[in-house]
């Protein structure tokens, strides 16, 4: 019966059933049949419900769609899988968290897969406003048990974000708009006082911070959110994508290996501040470093200014306090210190010659994990 409203365990046990199937077009084929809600020609859904939650799965047959140029790089490694322009050769399979009171929705999981089942595509998950992201994970290795196709990649860049806690001159705006929530004036008064105060609060540089999950949950538990998940760093060696962190897009090197990506998080999680302090301290003219004094209040801020401690426990304890109270400024600071301290290379900032090998490392290792962001699941791992 179309839109009739089914149980998560009741698609679950169809979408096990479709993973029985051998070839890939029967699979997609029974799961295209199974969703009996005709959105479009192209398009079809079904509804759920999960924990009281109402959900839908989405299959739709489009063209070739990408959010960022290094996407195709994923697919031109096989040269019958290469993007097919104006073609609806793609499958797209989406998981939509629907809002009953409000009528909105939020998209949980985005997958695209070519025609053939040969190469996937985890484009986009995220937790919903009710839905973990642990719990979007596995619905995504649902759907991959399902179809089977025959590896399955994703190009991690996930980031925290959050407007820069700023500092002494943002705080005594924050107290003045404070104050004049107080007041008693009139209500225009009040709010050409804010519009002033807000103006200010642009001028004096309160912009966007984005820190690297990513980069931030690989030093704390030594492997990324998508490792979990089953997904491995691939091996690639001379091919590029677009970075965007310019003005202008250009064309940037990329290189990455397994065991050089291993090696890297190793060394990172197991330098201590102490270690990370004298390196710096080392690299300078006079002995004196600002990233040092950093290092330091960071330590005082979580350790009780103990700096015998790994890289790794600072992390874990710098995160738990964002996680906890995400709206907090002292969390965000520290979590904006630690970002800029540590996982930021400043081998520019000290001269060539007096940088040492520790210290050069230390960068060269980091940046090593920066650049693995291309992940990969095949056919054996989601049987």
């Amino acid at each position: 019966m179309p839109g009739q409203l089914r149980g998560w365990e009741a698609v679950k046990s169809k979408l096990y059933r479709i993973g029985q199937e051998e070839r890939f077009k029967t699979r997609m084929q029974e799961l295209w049949d199974y969703c009996e809600d005709k959105m479009s020609k192209y398009k079809r859904s079904v509804n759920f419900k999960w924990r009281g939650l109402k959900l839908r799965l989405e299959v739709d047959k489009n063209i070739w769609k990408n959010s960022s140029k290094s996407e195709k790089m994923v697919w031109n490694d096989t040269r019958n899988s290469r993007p097919k322009k104006k073609s609806r050769s793609y499958y797209y399979i989406r998981i939509w968290e629907i809002e009953n009171r409000d009528g909105e929705e939020g998209e949980l999981i985005l997958i695209r897969m070519d025609d053939r089942g040969l190469k996937s595509e985890l484009l986009w998950l995220g937790r919903g406003k009710k839905v973990s992201g642990k719990q979007c994970g596995k619905f995504a290795n649902v759907i991959y048990k399902a179809l089977k196709p025959k590896s399955a990649f994703l190009h991690d860049d996930a980031h925290i974000s959050f407007k820069c806690a700023g500092g002494p001159a943002v705080d005594a705006i924050r107290s003045k708009k404070a104050s004049v929530r107080k007041q008693r004036l009139s209500k225009k008064k009040k709010a050409k006082k804010l519009r002033r105060l807000n103006k200010k609060m642009k001028r004096t540089g309160q912009k966007t911070q984005s820190v690297s999950l990513r980069l931030a949950r690989t030093m704390m538990k030594g492997t990324g959110w998508y490792e979990s998940l089953g997904f491995k760093p691939v091996k690639r060696n001379g091919h590029t994508f677009y970075d965007k962190s310019h003005q202008r897009e250009q064309r940037t090197k990329y290189n990455q290996h397994p065991a050089q990506y291993k090696a890297a998080v190793e060394f990172i999680r197991k330098t201590t501040v102490k270690g990370f302090m004298d390196m710096c301290k080392k690299s300078t003219v006079d002995g004196r470093s600002r990233l040092a004094d950093a290092a330091q209040d960071i330590c005082d801020q979580v350790a009780d200014g103990r700096t015998n401690i790994t890289l790794s426990t600072v992390c874990c304890r710098v995160m738990k306090g964002i996680s906890k109270k995400p709206n907090s400024l002292k969390a965000q600071r520290l979590l904006a210190n630690f970002n800029n301290t540590f996982m930021a290379d400043h081998e520019d900032r000290f001269q060539k010659k007096n940088v040492t090998k520790k210290l050069h490392k230390y960068y060269d290792r980091l940046n090593v994990i920066d650049i693995t962001m291309l992940f990969v699941k095949q056919r054996a791992d989601l049987e």
